[in-house]
Parts: structure tokens; sequence; C-alpha cells
């Protein structure tokens, strides 16, 4: 028989081990009109792992520590979701997060005698012309492949105006280089995605295999009118998906 000693000390390292093992989170991600949406990155702070949505739009999160935490859920295209949830030791933590798609800007209208044509769209007299008048730093997709980056913002640290400040939860910045140093400021680049201006979550979210061109502009001098000219006073960074 074993002791009432024993038994308790083997009770209080089992609760130990659970509650180093912590709990789950587990939940859907759906859209607006309750669709299920794949492919949205759900963390927990003080959580190092991450999850992906499934196609059937459900995550799950396993060995996240008790008590009051922060559900952030991350999507290319959808406005971030941050949500205050109650994790309980033994109890699978259930959450539905619904993600409201970005509102998009129509790219401006250029009107001559000659032609009508969108400014900011990829291709054509647009990113080739650009990127022979100079003024920026350009990957075209043939780069990309040769240069052979990890993850997208990779590509910015090549850049010679631009610098990447990385924050928690996997999250980063673009920021502008100032000075005859190169000093890196906390100044922020405005992001375009498609020539759409996007949140810098966005560039967490982006896979390399996604990108068709990147290019990139230090400061107001240099930034196209397609990208806020001499009022992006941080300079500018456009992102070109493959389509």
């Amino acid at each position: 028989m074993w002791s009432s000693a024993l038994i308790v000390a083997l009770l209080a390292i089992g609760a130990a081990s659970m509650e180093a093992q912590g709990a789950r989170v587990t939940g859907v991600v759906l859209d607006s009109t309750r669709a299920p949406i794949s492919g949205a990155t759900v963390s927990v702070d003080g959580h190092r792992d991450e999850a992906r949505s499934d196609s059937t739009g459900r995550f799950a999160l396993a060995g996240v520590a008790v008590g009051a935490r922060r559900l952030r859920v991350r999507r290319v295209g959808a406005a971030p979701v941050e949500r205050a949830i109650v994790v309980v030791e033994g109890r699978a933590a259930e959450v539905e997060i619904v993600l409201d798609a970005l509102a998009q800007r129509l790219p401006a209208v250029e009107v001559s005698a000659a032609s009508v044509r969108l400014v900011g769209v990829m291709g054509g007299s647009d990113f080739a012309g650009r990127q022979r008048m100079g003024g920026g730093t350009f990957f075209s997709r043939a780069r990309i492949d040769s240069l052979r980056p990890r993850r997208v913002h990779d590509l910015f640290r090549m850049t010679s105006g631009l610098a990447v400040h990385s924050l928690p939860d996997n999250q980063v910045k673009l920021v502008t280089k100032r000075g005859m140093m190169g000093v890196v400021s906390k100044c922020e680049v405005a992001l375009f995605l498609d020539g759409v201006r996007v949140p810098h979550d966005v560039l967490a979210e982006l896979q390399v295999d996604h990108v068709e061109a990147i290019e990139a502009y230090g400061g107001p001098a240099s930034t196209p009118v397609a990208f806020g000219g001499t009022g992006s006073v941080c300079g500018a960074a456009a992102i070109w998906s493959r389509r």
C-alpha cells in the first residue's frame, strides 16, 4: 500500500507537470460571411509557437501557459485581430475569430490624349519604367530567385536606404536610414502590396514564392508619385504578388 505522503507527492508532481505542459487553445477563423479562412497565423503572447488555420479555418496551439493571455490573428489582406482569452488548466480554450477584409483603394488613373493607364499596376511601363529611371532598389523575380532569400523582408536588408527593425512575435517594420553614415531612424516606410497601402504586419505573412517583384525608395525625393512622392517622408516600398 502506498503511504498518504507518497500519494500527495505524486499528485503534486503530476500537477506541476501539467502546469509545465500548459493547456490547448483551439478555434476557428472565419470571414464576415462565416466562410472558413485558411492560412491565418495565430499566436498567443508568451508562447513561442504559432499556428496556421487549415482549409476548414481550424487551428490549435498546445502547451499554452494558463492565465490571462492575448491571442493575435493575422492574414494578408485582412485586418489583424487581437483578443483577450483566459487559459484554464485541463480545459481547451475554444475561440472563434472573424477577420474583416482590408478596404481596398482603387489605383489612380492617368488620362492623356494618347492613352489611359493605371498608376501602380505591376508590369508594362510602370515597374519596368521606374526601374529604368532608377532612384530606388529593384528586385525582379529573376533577381529574387538568384538571391534565394529565406524571408521577404530579408530582401529589404539589401537596399541602401531602408533597414529592417525586428519586433516581438516575429514581426518586423521597415524604417528609413538617415544621414551620411546610414543611421537607422524610427521613421516608418510606407508599404504597398499590389498598389494598396498595407500595415507592416503583412511582411510576416508573405512567402518569398508569392512575390513577383519589389521596389524600395529610401526617401521622399526618390519616391514615385504612385507611392506618395514627396509626401512620403520616410520613403516607400512596394511588393507585387505573383498572379
